[in-house]
């Protein structure tokens, strides 16, 4: 009989359990809003915090801690970690599972001709941008905006905009940067702005100077405006899976007192510049991936100009700072920050309204040709509309261009014997084994160690690789590249056109 009464006492004692399971799954349900997945599989959940609607990641020890908050709430006890990883678990399959899908951003958004701008507070408040104006959005239930942000622990809140503002707003806040000359003053006004534009691939900026020429305080002061943040200035990690877990978590970031980015490196820029896919796997006892997929906005400083590939130094800007006289204090800086922002902020959104004014009418033809197209024409809008006449964006942003295709040259040793070469040849046409041949040559005579892999293509597959990657800088210098497959034999031609 007592064997019977343990029985029944153990299968209440489950049905209770199962009773319990059901009501806090229930209870969690009635808790949040839509349940989704990101473009990359990932489970994420809108939850109500206090009146308004914030989104967090179901797996996330955050979503865990506010599940058993809400439980402990509900029930008047202590709820098991594992009861609450149970539904927590259960959540994650609803979400990976259904049909909703959802982009998210870091920061910055662009979609349906709009511009929004996370201000990170508590309240889950965006700023929306139109070619009609700007408007705060709440994150209320009623609200109807959609959420289309994630945020980390890196985040900082932005104050709010001012509608008002001095004549002389931009010029005073760009006064704190060190600005030396009117053309890195129409190239720096010009970026920050566009730094609000999500949908193109941004320059990298990158200042450079002595000792005492306020590097990290010009980096410090564009983030403020675009991205706050808790950190405001990396170091470079050694470790590739770091870099890309910092250039996920952040819309701008800047790499503080570098004295070169190495190849990998600079590739792993380019690539997180213009937009690309990266991944990590999740555990290492399965195959499963980690993904990610962003474009972001980068800047580095350096004593030096720290960039040296040319792909990179194509997609960079470097402002060369001077010394400073009489410098002000962090606090003295802090404090004019403090001051000035909800006014630049109302500026530079009011400029941003006339921008996708321009854009709607099908935006600008540019006077001249750059790589990065969509960022110039962006520039070249902006600088107008804060009052520059047509072209002073394209002029020094050109002079910039042709100067940094110097760089790429003096840093690429085939590419400068490629110019030796041509000094004295108007074609030159040659196998790839006789070119090779040709180019050690001039190299050994020019005092370039051949036989260091590091500086010289050691076989005739890198030496191909590196008169490609030279090809677009020598274009322009005049010198054509081509490889002519049409032979048996394959053929490069080396063509001086001007």
């Amino acid at each position: 009989m007592s064997g019977q009464r343990v029985e029944d006492s153990k299968e209440n004692s489950n049905k209770e359990k199962i009773s319990l399971e059901k009501e806090l799954f229930d209870h969690a349900k009635s808790l949040v809003g839509q349940s989704f997945k990101d473009d990359f599989g990932r489970a994420y959940i809108e939850i109500v915090v206090d009146g308004h609607t914030e989104i967090v990641a179901i797996e996330s020890q955050d979503f865990k801690h506010f599940l058993s908050r809400e439980f402990q709430n509900h029930k008047d006890m202590l709820i098991s970690e594992e009861l609450v990883r149970k539904i927590q678990f259960n959540m994650v399959s609803q979400a990976l599972y259904s049909k909703n899908k959802r982009k998210l951003y870091v920061r910055l958004a662009q979609e349906d001709n709009a511009i929004y701008y996370d201000l990170c507070n508590d309240n889950w408040e965006v700023v929306k941008i139109t070619s009609k104006g700007w408007e705060i959005l709440g994150s209320g239930l009623s609200s109807p905006q959609k959420m289309i942000f994630k945020r980390n622990n890196n985040n900082r809140p932005q104050v709010y905009p001012s509608r008002t503002y001095r004549p002389t707003i931009l010029a005073d806040y760009i006064g704190l940067l060190n600005i030396k000359d009117e053309d890195q003053r129409v190239l720096v006004e010009s970026y920050l702005i566009s730094l609000f534009v999500e949908n193109i691939s941004h320059a990298a900026i990158s200042p450079y100077g002595e000792w005492g020429t306020a590097k990290s305080t010009f980096c410090k002061l564009l983030k403020r405006v675009v991205d706050p943040a808790t950190v405001e200035l990396w170091k470079l990690s050694k470790k590739e899976e770091d870099t890309i877990q910092q250039l996920s978590h952040n819309y701008l970031l800047f790499y503080d007192n570098l004295s070169g980015i190495n190849e990998s490196t600079s590739d792993l820029f380019c690539q997180a510049i213009t937009g690309a896919g990266f991944g990590k796997r999740k555990h290492y006892e399965n195959d499963e991936d980690f993904l990610y997929n962003f474009k972001r906005c980068i800047g580095f400083n350096g004593i030096g100009q720290v960039a040296s590939k040319g792909d990179l130094l194509e997609r960079s800007i470097p402002i060369e700072l001077a010394a400073i006289e009489k410098r002000k204090s962090d606090e003295e800086i802090d404090n004019r920050v403090r001051e000035l922002m909800p006014e630049l902020l109302g500026y530079l959104f009011d400029t941003l309204v006339k921008y996708l004014q321009e854009k709607e009418k099908g935006g600008i033809k540019l006077s001249k040709e750059f790589r990065m197209k969509d960022f110039a024409e962006a520039c070249e809008i902006i600088s107008r509309k804060i009052g520059y006449a047509e072209d002073v964006f394209t002029n020094a942003y050109s002079r910039i261009v042709d100067l940094q295709t110097e760089l790429a040259i003096e840093s690429n040793p085939v590419a400068q014997v490629i110019t030796l070469l041509m000094e004295n040849n108007k074609n030159v046409e040659d196998t790839p084994t006789k070119l090779k041949n040709r180019l050690d040559g001039i190299a050994e005579t020019s005092g370039i160690n051949v036989k260091d892999k590091t500086l010289w293509p050691q076989n005739l597959k890198a030496m191909s690789l590196k008169i490609k990657e030279s090809a677009p800088n020598l274009r322009k210098l005049g010198i054509e590249v081509q490889i002519d497959r049409s032979s048996a034999r394959r053929r490069i031609l080396i063509t001086k056109v001007i």
